[in-house]
C-alpha cells in the first residue's frame, strides 16, 4: 500500500503537510510531487503517477489538499481509488478567479501568471458524480479561504471529520494519521 500526495495551489510537494504525511505515514511510501501550476499538466503527471503505481499492483490512496482535493476527486473516480481530502477546492475555476495575476509559490518562492484559461482547465476536470464511498473529508471550520459547508454540500454522503478552529491549511495532520491508515485499509476507526 502507498499515497500519493496532491498539494494545493500555489504549494509544493515539501510543505509542511507533505512532510508530515511522510513521516507519519512511515514505512508506507508516500509519494509527495511538486506538480505545475497549469491543471492539465498538473493532471496529466497525476495520471502517470497512478498508472505507474497501478501496473505494479500496488495498492493507492489518494491524499489532496485544496485544489490537491479536486484532483484527487476526479482520479478517485477515473481510477475507482480511495481519496481523503483535506479542505478540498470544490469550485476552483471559481474561488481561484480571485488569484488571476501574478502569484508567488508559497513554498518554491516560484513567480508565474494566472490565468483565465487555467480556469477553464480546472472546468473540464470537474467530476459531476464521484463516488462518495470512497472519500473521506477533512475539515476544519476556520478555514479562511474555502467554505467547510461546500464540501459537505458537494458530498453529503462521504465519511468526514469537522473541527472547529483550523485554517485552510489544517493545522495538526499529524493528529489525524491513523484515522488515513484506517479509511486506505477500509478499517473502522
Amino acid at each position: 500500500m502507498h499515497f500519493l500526495y496532491i498539494h494545493g495551489f500555489a504549494s509544493s510537494g515539501e510543505s509542511h503537510k507533505a512532510k508530515a504525511l511522510k513521516a507519519g505515514l512511515a514505512p508506507y511510501e508516500v509519494m509527495t510531487p511538486t506538480l505545475s501550476y497549469v491543471p492539465s499538466l498538473a493532471f496529466q503527471t497525476l495520471r502517470q503517477l497512478v498508472d505507474e503505481s497501478l501496473a505494479q499492483k500496488e495498492e493507492l490512496t489518494l491524499i489532496g489538499a485544496s485544489l490537491g482535493g479536486y484532483y484527487a476527486t476526479q482520479l478517485s473516480w477515473l481510477y475507482n481509488l480511495k481519496a481523503i481530502l483535506i479542505n478540498p477546492a470544490i469550485t476552483p475555476y471559481e474561488t481561484l478567479k480571485l488569484a488571476i495575476g501574478e502569484i508567488i509559490n508559497y513554498s518554491t518562492k516560484e513567480r508565474f501568471l494566472w490565468t483565465h484559461a487555467h480556469l477553464e482547465e480546472l472546468k473540464t476536470l470537474y467530476t459531476p458524480h464521484p463516488d462518495e464511498s470512497k472519500l473521506l473529508l477533512l475539515l476544519q471550520k476556520g478555514d479562511e479561504l474555502l467554505n467547510y459547508l461546500d464540501a459537505l454540500k458537494r458530498f453529503p454522503k462521504a465519511k468526514n471529520i469537522i473541527e472547529e478552529g483550523g485554517n485552510h491549511q489544517f493545522q495538526g495532520i499529524e493528529r489525524h494519521i491513523e484515522m488515513i491508515l484506517h479509511f486506505a485499509k477500509g478499517e473502522d476507526a
